[in-house]
């Protein structure tokens, strides 16, 4: 995927939102009053947009901390979980779907919101939502993210921590949006899962994922009509 709220049409580019927007309006299943709140106190965040032509910075970020290849989905837990490098005690370090993938999570770098890694084998933990208490992972489309498709509702996902600690949640859903305007940061939605819904704001769809406390959200691009950046899955999951 290229989640960022937005990628530029290009091969291996999707687009990830990281913004808020100081006015949020009615959204199914979200309280329109405390995200509009929560949106006027927050500080916005740049639209993310991962391009061809990344900056230095950039390139040598991904070329530091993004593995080579990803551990088969065989893999077994105590196995993938010996593999995975030491860290501080409460950093996620990796994510374990049994049968899917066992993928290390590298963090985005400070200063550099719109980090997505560019490694085959890894998931980028998208900072922003931490603040609302969510976890949020992204992959792009064309490398982790094509797994996420593959997840099943009331799946169980392992998320493992520095200090080996597990913390196991389970799928509850998953979303999907056409962007009205793929490559436009401040593009309008459309579910594909409810067609008769109302368009929705990239600032309601961040508040509808990113500020529910508890969440555990994997993004990524959907790739359609030859655009990689024509829409955007989202799976849900909770602990159990």
């Amino acid at each position: 995927m290229k989640p960022k709220f937005i990628l530029a049409a290009v091969a291996l580019s999707c687009s990830l939102m990281i913004a808020l927007l100081p006015q949020i309006s009615n959204l199914p299943r979200v309280n329109a009053q405390s995200a509009a709140q929560s949106a006027a106190n927050a500080q916005p965040l740049p639209i993310v947009t991962l391009q061809p032509t990344a900056s230095a910075a950039r390139i040598a970020n991904a070329q530091i901390n993004a593995p080579a290849d990803t551990a088969p989905a065989d893999t077994t837990l105590a196995d993938f979980v010996q593999s995975l490098p030491t860290a501080p005690a409460n950093a996620l370090i990796g994510v374990y779907a049994r049968g899917v993938f066992a993928l290390p999570v590298v963090q985005q770098p400070q200063g550099d919101p719109e980090f997505v890694s560019d490694g085959a084998g890894a998931l980028t933990q998208y900072a922003a939502p931490a603040a609302s208490g969510v976890t949020a992972l992204l992959a792009h489309n064309t490398l982790s993210g094509r797994y996420f498709s593959q997840l099943a509702n009331g799946q169980s996902l392992l998320l493992i921590f520095g200090d080996k600690r597990i913390a196991r949640y389970h799928i509850q859903r998953s979303e999907h949006f056409r962007a009205t305007r793929p490559t436009d940061p401040f593009s309008d939605f459309v579910s594909l899962d409810d067609p008769s819904a109302a368009l929705s704001s990239f600032a309601q769809i961040f508040a509808h994922f990113y500020q529910t406390p508890g969440q555990l959200i994997l993004q990524t691009c959907i790739t359609a009509q030859g655009n990689p950046s024509w829409g955007r899955l989202f799976v849900v999951a909770t602990p159990e």
